[in-house]
């Protein structure tokens, strides 16, 4: 789902409304031109948080706008969603071939 252009107070809502999404695994969104409503390290700090702990999202592109992409908390943002969703993707790969495991076990499948 691409959510388009993202102020501050809207990126925390959106981590906000994401806790406990089980449907949603791609997201896009980028950040407002509005330099008075660049995402706040409080803000992508929520936004990790959420990725940390409770979603389903397996893969995130968040966009700076060139005034903040090569500042130390872009890239820190970028880095912590990137080893979230390569973790939660791994989950995922995991839980598969851990059930097609059990399947393959099942003697109505054998036969």
């Amino acid at each position: 789902m691409h959510v388009g252009t993202v102020t501050d107070s809207g990126l925390k809502i959106l981590a906000e409304k994401l806790v406990g999404n089980k449907g949603l695994e791609i997201l896009q969104f980028e950040e407002t031109e509005d330099h008075q409503k660049y995402w706040t390290v409080e803000a992508m700090r929520g936004f990790a948080n959420l990725l940390k702990t409770s979603t389903n999202l397996i893969a995130v592109e968040a966009k700076f706008r060139k005034a903040n992409k090569e500042s130390e908390a872009a890239q820190n943002f970028l880095e912590e969603v990137q080893f979230y969703t390569d973790r939660k993707s791994s989950e995922i790969k995991k839980a598969q071939h851990a059930e097609e495991r059990m399947r393959s076990c099942d003697t109505e499948a054998m036969f």
